[in-house]
């Protein structure tokens, strides 16, 4: 039988997971650094965004998606990008993904920060989020 966890969210109320989909980020995120252990929960049945909520923290989630969604071609550089947090061995096991700005009221567009890409390593479960010294690759991209 398989473990499973509860989290606590202020946005989803509790939800029930395996154990093994918790996912940590031992640098945490800028800001949220005592913060380690995350889920991703599906936004939509589109599959455009999830959630990456804190399991630690009810209410902390960030709206990520896949950056080629809106971006075609869109590539990490080569140089400037610092993995070793996370143990990847095999470009197979990345996932990158950004966070997602959604406008206020004086705003119609959302944004996409890719300046700072989340890397998850699935053969892990580990995650850092990478800052791009790099003005091509912009915190507000639209």
């Amino acid at each position: 039988m398989t473990e499973t966890i509860k989290i606590k969210s202020t946005r989803f109320g509790d939800v029930e997971l395996p154990a093994d989909k918790v996912i940590t980020l031992p640098g945490g995120i800028p800001g949220f650094e005592k913060l380690k252990k995350y889920v991703l929960l599906d936004h939509g049945e589109d599959g455009l965004f999830k959630w990456l909520q804190s399991s630690e923290d009810p209410d902390i989630a960030f709206l990520l998606t896949i950056p080629e969604l809106f971006i075609p071609g869109f590539k990490l550089p080569e140089k400037g990008i610092q993995l070793s947090s996370i143990e990847l061995k095999d470009s197979e096991d990345a996932v990158v993904m950004v966070m997602v700005c959604v406008p206020g009221e004086e705003q119609s567009f959302i944004t996409l920060n890719i300046k700072g890409p989340i890397v998850f390593n699935n053969a892990n479960m580990t995650g850092v989020q990478c800052i791009i010294d790099n003005d091509d690759y912009p915190c507000d991209y639209r």
